[in-house]
């Protein structure tokens, strides 16, 4: 699928398992740029990827009067980038370029209110991208905060916010000095990335073989230049941002997920994606890639939801996080943007990872809108209350360590007053159209005595055996432990199991252990240990003198496990 020595679409979309059945169909992907794009430029690059230029629906609309000459010439780059490459990741889908001045953020708003009063006549529209980015430190703390609230009716209306997350790496190079980072550089972060209402996406390398296979992907770096990430000054960190990986603090991390920025093959670094700008053919990189190829994967995304009767997304955050470390995403372990590597699970490079959309297409589609987990630890005789919301209509059966909760069949299941017993791990299963599931909500723990949820099970040994005896149990505080043989307590037996390596007759007796936190102690039930053992003649026959005819009794006792048989 390779162009002119530049990657196209098709190389991407099989890269990340883009499924040929969804191609946007039936959204509208909208591109803010501070220029416009010439049609022909984007019938020019469906032909050369072999995509149909048949039925391309495209306008553009002006904000605030649309591009100076001056922007025009400045972004016309990015907004052929933004709109070839988002369109040629999902070819069915309409494209709007909403052409803005200039790139100052009350600019990009304008554009933002103009695309809710349209979408409420279509509402098709359900992403936007917009690969620009400004040093948060840049702007007042104020000033984006309360900027935020056009990013936040976006999401409640549907419509995903896609921001590239810069090509400044961790130490972005301040206003006036060339695209990059430096060491010598403060921390921080690109807004509108940092928005916590927007999803920012980072860029990766990806490796091709001869034949244009992927068979690597690694953080971008190109010269100074990598994806932007850190954690924001400005913004806390949203209560879905969690999962293996995440720093510890409170403030906003960047990015969110990650996508190509550029390639690399056997023979040549550094190859661009393809694009056609005033009909010449050139390639093109960075994360001004990365979010487009995005907002193409959003749209499959939200076509596919549609298919289901699934409304569209929103907000990417909520939905990614949970799937960290599944099959829905290529984890990015290798590389770096200057003070932060990449690593398993979320990063602060690639965030979650790039995608691997058809597994996480099945993934959204099955997925709960929203889990409220129990608050743990709390005190006996507090009130609980947990619940997960489906998205179709659909039936619910909460269990507490895998067992059915007697009539808790809605989608909240609430404890009016807790005790020790509710103590646990609570799921939920989850049926509707698209089938059942189940989902872990968490593990509610109460402060109190220790429960034991299995108590240690009797056993009947041959000599020299191993035998483990073994309790589960929850508290708040976590107990400690204490076997016992007979009630008396074992030196060293204070774990949760008890081994003896080589059991011998003497081990036979009751075994229990006592599990012991700050509000007192419980005894499980004894276990019995039985070692069989071969019998043993206690009391011989003995010899007898009878008269003729009369009779003779003879008799002998006998020990042994399991009872002898004579």
């Amino acid at each position: 699928a390779v162009y002119a020595g530049y990657f196209t679409p098709a190389d991407i979309a099989a890269t990340y398992g883009l499924p040929a059945a969804y191609t946007g169909s039936g959204q509208t992907i909208a591109i803010i740029m501070g220029a416009s794009l010439a049609e022909s430029d984007l019938t020019a690059f469906r032909q050369a990827c072999g995509i149909s230029i048949s039925g391309i629906g495209f306008s553009s609309i002006p904000i605030l009067g649309g591009p100076t000459s001056s922007s025009q010439s400045q972004n016309a780059n990015e907004v052929v980038l933004d709109c070839e490459w988002s369109t040629g990741m999902a070819p069915g889908a309409k494209l709007r370029v909403y052409a803005i001045p200039n790139l100052y953020t009350s600019s990009v708003l304008a554009a933002c209110t103009q695309i809710l009063a349209d979408a409420v006549i279509d509402p098709s529209i359900t992403v936007v991208s917009y690969s620009t980015a400004g040093l948060e430190s840049d702007m007042p703390k104020n000033t984006l905060l309360a900027d935020s609230q056009s990013f936040a009716q976006l999401a409640a209306a549907g419509i995903i916010f896609l921001a590239s997350s810069g090509d400044g790496g961790s130490n972005p190079n301040v206003a006036g000095q060339d695209n990059g980072y430096s060491s010598s550089n403060d921390l921080g972060v690109e807004y509108p990335a940092s928005d916590p209402n927007v999803t920012s996406v980072g860029g990766t390398t990806v490796t091709f073989d001869s034949k244009w296979m992927a068979v690597g992907e690694t953080v971008w770096a190109s010269g100074t230049m990598s994806p932007g990430g850190g954690v924001s000054a400005v913004f806390n960190r949203p209560s879905w941002q969690t999962g293996l990986g995440l720093p510890s603090g409170t403030g906003r991390c960047v990015p969110d997920v990650a996508a190509v920025a550029n390639s690399n093959t056997s023979t040549t670094q550094d190859v661009g994606a393809l694009i056609v700008l005033n009909g010449q053919y050139s390639g093109e990189a960075g994360t001004s890639l990365s979010a487009p190829v995005w907002a193409g994967v959003v749209a499959t995304i939200n076509q596919a939801r549609s298919s289901l009767g699934l409304k569209s997304l929103g907000l990417l955050g909520p939905w990614v996080y949970p799937l960290i470390g599944t099959n829905a995403f290529q984890d990015i372990t290798a590389g770096n943007n200057g003070a932060y590597n990449a690593g398993v699970g979320y990063d602060l490079c690639t965030g979650v990872g790039t995608p691997n959309a058809a597994n996480l297409i099945a993934q959204i589609d099955k997925e709960i809108t929203c889990v409220a987990p129990p608050a743990s630890p709390v005190n006996a005789g507090t009130a609980v209350t947990m619940s997960a919301t489906a998205q179709l209509a659909a039936t619910y059966q909460w269990q507490l360590n895998g067992a059915v909760v007697s009539g808790a069949t809605s989608s909240t299941y609430s404890i009016p007053t807790v005790s020790t017993a509710n103590a646990g791990s609570y799921a939920v299963v989850i049926t509707s159209s698209l089938g059942s599931f189940t989902y872990s909500i968490g593990v509610l723990s109460v402060n109190g005595l220790p429960v034991i949820t299995s108590q240690p099970a009797s056993l009947t040994l041959n000599p020299g055996q191993a035998v483990m005896f073994g309790v589960a149990a929850t508290g708040s505080p976590v107990p400690i432990y204490q076997w016992q043989k007979g009630g008396a307590a074992i030196s060293g037996a204070t774990a949760a199991t008890y081994t003896i390596p080589n059991v011998q007759a003497a081990d036979a007796g009751n075994y229990s252990v006592m599990l012991t936190n700050s509000y007192g102690s419980v005894v499980s039930d004894a276990a019995i240990l039985t070692v069989n053992t071969l019998p043993a003649i206690a009391t011989q026959p003995q010899s007898q003198t009878v008269k003729v005819g009369a009779g003779a009794t003879f008799t002998v006792g006998a020990t042994g496990t399991p009872t002898p048989t004579y």
